[in-house]
C-alpha cells in the first residue's frame, strides 16, 4: 500500500508518529509531555477503557513499570489533565500522523510470492458510521466516513461529516491524501455514484458498488440482464453464527453492454448478481432469500467470480 504523502519504505513506530503532533498547551507549567499522555491513553483504550475517568483508571492501575516505559514520568497524569490535553489536540494532526504509521506499517508487511498477483490488490472499503456514546442531549452524534483496509482491518484515513448524507460530498477529501493506483475500493449503494466511478478511475483505482433502489435506472438494468442464459459461476456454502447460508454468483461481462445507447456505467467491466440463501439452524426455520446486484471497473481477466 502506498501514499501520497513520501511515505519512507521503513516502519514507522507509533512513538515517532505521535511525536509529530503539537503539543496544544503553553510550555510554562506542562509537567506531562503530550506523547507521554497519548501513549498511556492509547494503551489505556487497546486495554479497553472508553471514557476519560476509564483512562484515568488505567494509568492509576498500570504499575510503575509500565508508566516509566511510557515515559509518564514519576507523577502519573490525572484524569483532568488527560481530558484537557485530548480535547485540545488538533484532530487532523492527530488524524495524519496515524495515517502515516498506519500506511507505513502495511507498507513494510511482507507478501506471499505464493499467492496471485490479483489476489494481493489492496481493497479499502469505503464506509460511514456514527459514534456510539458521542451524542449529549440534542447534539447529534458524530459521523465519520472512513476507509478500511479490508486485510489488516486497519482505518487509514477518516473525516467528520454533518450526516449520513454528508458522506457524498466528503469522499474526494477523504481519498486525496491516498495512492489509489491498482486499488479496489468498495462501497455500498449510497456511494454507487457516477461521479465516484469517474473520480476513482481517474486516479487509477477500481470500485465494486452495490446498486439498490436508490439507483432504480441502474438497477432495472441489471435486473433485465440475461441472468438466466448466463447460470450460476460459482457456489459456496457456510456453516455457522447459527445459520446456514449458500451464496450463487453469476457475473456478466458489460464490454459490449451499452446503455441505450450510452455507457452502461462509467468504466463498468463487470456486472455481478449474488443470491444469499439463509436459514437459522433451530429447528423449522425457514429458509430467506435476498438477491443482491452489484457492479466493478474489473476485468474478469482481473477478478473471476
Amino acid at each position: 500500500m502506498r501514499a501520497d504523502t513520501g511515505v519512507e519504505s521503513t516502519a514507522l513506530s507509533l512513538l515517532d508518529a505521535l511525536a509529530q503532533i503539537p503539543d496544544p498547551r503553553a510550555a510554562r507549567g506542562v509537567r506531562h509531555g503530550v506523547i507521554a499522555v497519548l501513549l498511556v491513553s492509547a494503551c489505556a483504550v487497546l486495554a479497553g477503557a472508553r471514557s476519560f475517568v476509564a483512562i484515568a483508571e488505567y494509568v492509576h492501575d498500570t504499575g510503575r513499570t509500565v508508566l516509566d516505559l511510557l515515559g509518564a514520568g514519576p507523577v502519573a497524569p490525572h484524569e483532568s489533565t488527560i481530558r484537557r490535553l485530548l480535547q485540545q489536540l488538533d484532530p487532523t494532526a492527530v488524524e495524519d500522523a496515524l495515517h502515516r504509521w498506519a500506511t507505513t506499517q502495511l507498507a513494510t508487511r511482507p507478501t506471499d510470492p505464493g499467492i496471485p498477483a490479483r489476489e494481493r490488490r489492496p481493497v479499502w472499503a469505503l464506509d460511514g458510521k456514527s459514534l456510539r456514546g458521542a451524542r449529549h442531549g440534542e447534539q447529534r452524534s458524530t459521523h465519520l466516513v472512513s476507509v478500511i483496509d479490508q486485510t489488516s482491518g486497519v482505518v487509514l484515513t477518516q473525516v467528520a461529516v454533518d450526516s449520513k448524507s454528508g458522506e457524498l460530498a466528503a469522499v474526494p477529501e477523504l481519498l486525496a491524501g491516498l495512492d489509489l493506483r491498482g486499488v479496489l475500493v468498495t462501497a455500498d449503494a449510497l456511494h454507487t455514484q457516477r461521479s465516484h466511478a469517474r473520480y476513482l478511475h481517474e486516479r487509477g483505482g477500481h470500485y465494486l458498488m452495490t446498486v439498490k433502489a436508490n439507483q432504480p435506472t441502474l438497477l432495472a438494468r441489471l435486473r433485465a440482464l440475461p441472468w438466466k442464459m448466463i447460470g450460476p459461476a460459482a457456489r459456496q456454502r457456510a456453516r455457522g453464527h447459527g445459520r446456514v447460508e449458500t451464496r450463487t454468483i453469476s457475473v456478466l461481462s458489460l464490454q459490449r453492454c451499452p446503455d441505450r445507447g450510452g455507457e452502461f456505467f462509467p468504466h463498468a467491466a463487470q456486472a455481478i448478481r449474488l443470491i444469499r440463501r439463509r436459514r437459522p439452524l433451530r429447528p423449522g426455520a425457514r429458509w430467506k432469500t435476498v438477491t443482491v446486484y452489484a457492479i466493478t471497473s474489473l476485468t474478469a481477466f482481473q477478478a473471476d467470480p
